[in-house]
Order: structure tokens, then sequence, then C-alpha cells
């Protein structure tokens, strides 16, 4: 079995203190039932704190958010975690060891990606210059072969993804062609979809804000990011085609989210890296990072398609 990983997944860190969008803040964060174990048998000062901000009769157990930001309350003035300060990144959940990592699972590997919720993947992928590939980050030995369903899922993601990777055309041009190959649809104005995801459930409202922005302009992302978003886009979620959803309509989905940043960024006050970051960061924390509201967009998407 490996674990296989998109090509800049070994430059991703952690920037803790420096980052504007903590993962620690406004998210619940709940613990595994192993850790929350562990944390019973603490003591000390650490102990008592545990003791104190976890509710460990929930289920499943999870940190008491602190104050109207709603902050883990393991996380310092100084943007730290005392948890890590005091015990080691070993002592940490597992959902904060993972965050903000996800997992694909397969017969013969498991692929994993960094989300785009957080401010320093979204700059490690969009600001990536090669094209990306899946690189092998570990391998136990174990000879399992992928099922006939998965290798036509290999097949036609790989296909994708090269269409999408063929800098001799404009990208326009190469999303196209992608959505041709599975039978995708593209939209060609993006204002009723700012309108139908206003109406979904909202977690920042700087979301709804940048939403009112969007008009009838389009602008073209700089550089590789609008490669690099469509490809990050297809890594996670085609897979689902597995799961019964249609490639169509995951390939449509990866569109509308190149083409609504495209129009978020064509309405943003400013240009730039950071702030093409920012309005990634802000799409896939309000849609991808909600079940509800992605599902919600697949069956809007679906019944458009053909």
């Amino acid at each position: 079995m490996k674990l296989i990983a998109p090509s800049y997944y070994p430059a991703f860190s952690c920037i803790a203190d420096q980052c504007r969008h903590s993962c620690c803040i406004g998210w619940e964060i709940d613990i595994d039932d192993k850790t929350a174990q562990c944390y019973r048998t603490f003591s000390g000062k650490i102990g008592d704190r545990m003791r104190t901000n976890i509710d460990f009769s929930a289920d499943p157990p999870h940190f008491i958010l602190q104050g109207a930001e709603e902050r883990c309350p393991f996380l310092n003035e100084r943007g730290l975690c005392d948890i890590i300060l005091t015990c080691g990144e070993d002592a940490l959940c597992q959902i904060c060891t993972d965050h903000p990592r996800f997992r694909n699972f397969f017969s013969d590997r498991t692929e994993i990606g960094l989300g785009l919720c957080c401010e320093a993947a979204a700059a490690l992928v969009l600001g990536w210059e090669a094209a990306v590939t899946m690189i092998d980050l570990s391998d136990n030995g174990e000879n399992t072969e992928p099922t006939e369903e998965e290798q036509t899922f290999f097949a036609l993601r790989d296909s994708l993804i090269a269409v999408l990777q063929n800098r001799e055309q404009p990208l326009d041009v190469r999303i196209d062609k992608m959505l041709s190959v599975v039978g995708g649809v593209r939209f060609d104005d993006m204002r009723p979809w700012a309108e139908f995801l206003s109406g979904l459930e909202i977690l920042d409202a700087v979301w709804t804000a940048a939403l009112e922005t969007v008009g009838d302009e389009m602008e073209v992302l700089p550089g590789h990011t609008g490669e690099q978003l469509m490809v990050y886009l297809l890594m996670r979620h085609l897979p689902k085609m597995l799961d019964g959803e249609d490639p169509a309509t995951l390939a449509s989905f990866a569109v509308l989210g190149y083409d609504l940043i495209c129009a978020l960024y064509a309405s943003s006050p400013e240009h730039d890296f950071v702030s093409l970051c920012e309005l990634v960061r802000l799409f896939s924390s309000e849609i991808e990072y909600s079940e509800e509201n992605l599902y919600a967009v697949f069956d809007e998407i679906a019944s458009s398609c053909p």
C-alpha cells in the first residue's frame, strides 16, 4: 500500500503564529477517542486545563471554544498552541495533526493532499510553478491492485489533468477540452451562482460580501495559478465518482470554482497574489469544508448537465 501526494506536498509547513486565519479560531475541534483518553490522564497545570476546557461527555469529545471569536482554549495570546509548547506535537489530536490535509482512499494506495482553506496551503499550491505530478511518500510493501473501476478512474483523471497541463494552449481552451471529455457544462454568468451560494450556510460574512461584488466581468488569473487551482479541484473531488457521483458534475464543479474565482478576482479592489489566495481560501472554507454546501452545489450543477 502506497502513500501518494502531489509534488508540492513535501514543501508544506504550518506557519503557526504568522497565520492570519488560524484553524484554531472559529472551527469546531473534535478529539478522537484515543487522544481524549490520553488527555484524561494528563497531570499538573496542563491536565487541569484539559479537564476544564474539554467536553469529555460529548460524542465526540471536543475543545470548548472561547469568546466571540471561538478560539481554541489552548491557543495562546502569541497565536501558538500550548499543547505543542508543553507536550510536543505528538500530543495533538488527530484532526489537529492532519489539518489541512485530506485523504482519498483506494485499494492500492492512499492519496493525501492539502486543503486550500489553509492560507499557507493555498499560497503553496497556487504558487507552484511546475506542472503537478503525483509522488510516492511511502510504501509498506503490501502488493494490492486497484479495482477495475479504480483503473478506469485513474485513466480518466490522468487524461483530464494532461489536457489541463498542456501549456501550449490558453487555459480556457484546455478547460473546454477537458469538459468535452466528460460532457460537463460551463456557466457563462457567475452572478446567478453568487446569489445561489449566498443562500447556503455561511461561515464568514466576508464571503457574503465578496459574493455581492460579483459582476459580469471575468479576469484571467495570473501565471499558472488557474491551472493549479483546476488540477487541485480535480484531484480532490473527482474520486467521488467512485462513490456514485457523476464525473461530468465533478468536472463542472472544478470549472465553476475556477470561474467563480476569476469573477471574484475581477471585482476585487486588489489584484495581487495575496488577495487571490484569500479568495481561494474563502471559497474552500465555505464550500469544500461544508459537506452540506458542497453537495448542494453538486445537485445544482447536475440539474444543468445534459
